[in-house]
């Protein structure tokens, strides 16, 4: 009797445990869409500026100054692209890991997810300071 209330309990602690993991990967997953959707919409603004600059402006201003700004201008689009690619497949695959992988890939998936979700960031931030810099 004792041992089977035991593994009742194991039971319903690994099925708590697993519905607050699941929790945690469904807002992992709505954070990387967002981040995914703004870095998406910031990289096409940075391709608008490179296409519709006025040429005369860009002209009159120094060698340096005009480098400087295609610099800035594509480096700040290239990282929101890559922003919008990493979150994509960060939430793409850690919800196959976790539903399809061995036991324990629950855990596993969330860590990865929490390790990569700061690079997701971090390249949003870097590509927002590139792109703010000559906006």
């Amino acid at each position: 009797m004792l041992r089977a209330d035991k593994e009742h309990l194991e039971r319903d602690l690994k099925r708590s445990l697993l519905l607050l993991a699941e929790k945690e990967l469904n807002f992992f997953e709505q954070c990387l869409n967002s981040v995914g959707t703004q870095a998406a919409l910031i990289a096409g603004f940075a391709s608008a500026i490179i296409v519709e600059t006025a040429s005369d402006l860009l002209l009159e201003a120094s060698l340096g100054i005009q480098v400087a700004w295609i610099f800035a201008t594509v480096l700040g689009m290239v990282l929101q692209i890559l922003c919008v690619v990493s979150a994509m497949q960060l939430s793409i695959l850690a919800a196959g890991l976790a539903l399809r992988g061995p036991d324990g890939s629950m855990s596993y998936a969330l860590a990865e997810t929490r390790k990569e979700y700061r690079n997701v960031i971090r390249l949003f931030y870097s590509g927002a300071h590139f792109h703010g810099a000559w906006v």
